[in-house]
């Protein structure tokens, strides 16, 4: 939640949620990762699991091609 609302506002793709971007500790970024506000991770493009822990994330934000992202049927759905 701290992550969220430091980086935050996302601009949201339908209502209470946004596709954003990590950056975790070790320097690794990820890309394609919906969240549900307030602060829920719900699902990651190409991912069944989410391939790292969320409390290594150090900045979170949004690139061209998050704000132009959207979701399929095929993602797998953690909520």
């Amino acid at each position: 939640m701290a992550v969220v609302d430091r980086d935050g506002p996302f601009s949201e793709f339908k209502p209470d949620g946004a596709f954003v971007s990590v950056e975790l500790a070790d320097g690794r970024q990820f890309a394609g990762i919906l969240v549900v506000f307030p602060n829920r991770i719900a699902a990651m493009d190409g991912c069944d699991v989410l391939p790292f822990e969320p409390s290594e994330i150090v900045r979170a934000f949004q690139t061209h091609q998050d704000l132009h992202r959207r979701s399929s049927s095929s993602w797998t759905y953690w909520i």
